[in-house]
């Protein structure tokens, strides 16, 4: 059920009830989509609205990857093809300047979707107490969207 709620973790974790915080998802422009043949390559910046220092991207589509670039460097991939079950899963350090170039090429005909994170290693305001039974690993703060297109 946790995946549901919060698809970017595959890990067991504990949470509870939370403040609601006014905090802007990343922003997500599309700087090119180009179909050439049999592939799209489509251009993405991603750019935290509030300083965090991670950004992560899921797929949520089944999709066929022929190349990926992150701020201009190639990954090599150990897979091509992702779907709901196995999808496109990355996180990347943006640090001080909060953002992302993301260059994917896919097959023209796969449907693009995604889930765009942030994360911070805080949360907005000081918490209540943690229970002695519990212990953390830190406390993270993720903003998410989906994009499709």
């Amino acid at each position: 059920m946790f995946g549901r709620l919060f698809p970017l973790l595959y890990w067991d974790v504990s949470y509870t009830e939370a403040d609601l915080y006014d905090l802007e998802a990343p922003a997500v422009t599309i700087l090119s989509d180009e179909v050439q043949g049999d592939k799209r390559t489509i251009e993405y910046h991603l750019e935290s609205q509030r300083q965090a220092e991670e950004m992560l991207m899921k797929s949520l589509s089944t999709m066929n990857v022929s190349e990926l670039f992150l701020n201009g460097r190639k990954v090599e991939l150990i897979h091509d093809h992702f779907t709901e079950n196995q999808p496109l899963l990355f996180t990347y350090i943006v640090g001080q300047s909060g953002e992302l170039y993301v260059k994917i090429t896919v097959d023209a005909d796969d449907k693009v979707e995604w889930i765009v994170a942030d994360r911070s290693y805080n949360i907005p305001e000081t918490k209540g107490e943690r229970s002695d039974e519990f212990s953390t690993y830190g406390d993270n703060t993720f903003i998410m969207r989906t994009i499709l297109h």
